[in-house]
């Protein structure tokens, strides 16, 4: 069976659960918090869009709101 959007993240939590936030790429860490917010659709190109335009997981999260859009 095909898992739908509203299944993806459940590796991803599962992966996050287990071997914390070092078991996941940025990306991922990225789509974890995009999809409680976007819980309908793939995050993952978002998430890519993110760490390229601000270079870090870091940078995105502490970026200004007003950057962000």
């Amino acid at each position: 069976m095909n898992a739908t959007h509203a299944e993806a993240p459940a590796p991803l939590r599962a992966r996050f659960r287990d071997g914390g936030a070092q078991a996941l790429p940025d990306y991922e860490l990225l789509e974890l918090i995009l999809f409680s917010a976007r819980p309908r659709g793939d995050v993952k190109p978002l998430a890519k869009a993110l760490l390229k335009q601000f270079g870090s997981f870091a940078q995105v999260i502490h970026a200004e709101e007003s950057a962000l859009r």
